[in-house]
C-alpha cells in the first residue's frame, strides 16, 4: 500500500496491491485498490481475479461518491470458451428516512448489457430501496427476446411483504455456471414464479415452475410440473 495526503489541498491518493491471497479455499490474485479524490469527487477502484476450478473470473467496481450520491459500476468477464461477462450500472443516494436517526438508500439501476452464455442480455431500468430493514424491488428484470427473469415486491421480516420472482425459458445450467457450481450437472428451461416470504428472518418460499428437457448428469429426465413449498 503508498499513498499520501496533502493537507493544503485536501487530496488523498493511494493505492495497493494484493498479487494473491487464499480466502475460504478459494484464491484470489491481482488484488487492487484505488482510492482519491483528483475532484470533488471521491474515486474508488477494486478490482481482483477469482480463480475458479475450470476457469478465472475478473472482478472490478469503479465508484464516485458525491455529496449523497453513489455513481457505480460493477463488472465481470470470464477467460472460459464461453462467455459471461457484463456491467452493472447504478446511482444510489443516502437519504433521510422518516424513521429518526436513520437513513435509507435509494438505488437507481441503469439500462445496461450483460453476456450469458454468448448470448447478449438486457438489464432493464429498475429501482431498490432499502428502508428501515425492508428492501423494496421495483420491475427489476432481465431478458434475452422472450426469455426473462422479473423481480418486484418487498424483501423483510414480515410475512406479508412477498418478493416475487418471475421467469421464463431461464436455462438451468447457465444459473449454475454463474455460481461456479459443478458438482452436478442440472439442464433445463424452467418457468414460472416463485415467492419469498419473511425474507430476512426465516424465508418461506412458494412455488410453482415448469420444467422442459430436464437432464440430470447427461441423463433426460422428460418434463415436469414442480411445486414447492418450504
Amino acid at each position: 500500500i503508498s499513498g499520501k495526503v496533502d493537507e493544503r489541498t485536501n487530496k488523498i491518493h493511494f493505492e495497493g496491491f494484493i498479487p494473491n491471497v487464499t480466502y475460504k479455499n478459494k484464491e484470489y490474485q491481482s488484488g487492487y485498490l484505488l482510492c482519491e479524490n483528483p475532484t470533488d469527487s471521491l474515486h474508488t477502484i477494486v478490482s481482483f481475479n477469482a480463480m475458479n476450478k475450470k476457469s478465472a473470473t475478473s472482478y472490478k467496481v469503479d465508484a464516485f461518491v458525491h455529496n449523497d450520491s453513489l455513481s457505480s459500476k460493477m463488472s465481470w468477464g470470464n477467460n472460459s470458451a464461453e462467455t459471461y461477462s457484463g456491467d452493472i450500472l447504478a446511482v444510489t443516494r443516502f437519504l433521510k428516512s422518516e424513521k429518526q436517526n436513520k437513513f435509507k438508500i435509494f438505488s437507481r439501476i441503469k439500462q445496461s448489457n450483460v453476456i450469458v452464455n454468448d448470448t447478449i442480455w438486457q438489464v432493464h431500468p429498475s429501482t431498490v430501496m432499502v428502508d428501515n430493514g425492508i428492501v423494496e424491488v421495483s420491475d427489476f428484470s432481465f431478458s434475452h427476446k422472450d426469455r426473462f427473469i422479473h423481480i418486484n415486491g418487498r424483501a423483510s421480516n414480515k410475512s406479508s411483504d412477498t418478493l416475487k420472482v418471475d421467469m421464463k425459458d431461464i436455462n438451468l445450467g447457465y444459473i449454475f455456471k454463474i455460481l461456479n457450481f459443478y458438482d452436478v450437472d442440472f439442464k433445463s428451461e424452467i418457468s414460472g414464479r416463485v415467492n419469498i416470504c419473511n425474507t430476512m428472518q426465516k424465508p418461506r418460499i412458494n412455488s410453482v415452475l415448469n420444467v422442459r428437457d430436464l437432464t440430470f448428469n447427461n441423463g433426460p429426465l422428460g418434463d415436469g410440473v414442480i411445486e414447492a413449498r418450504w
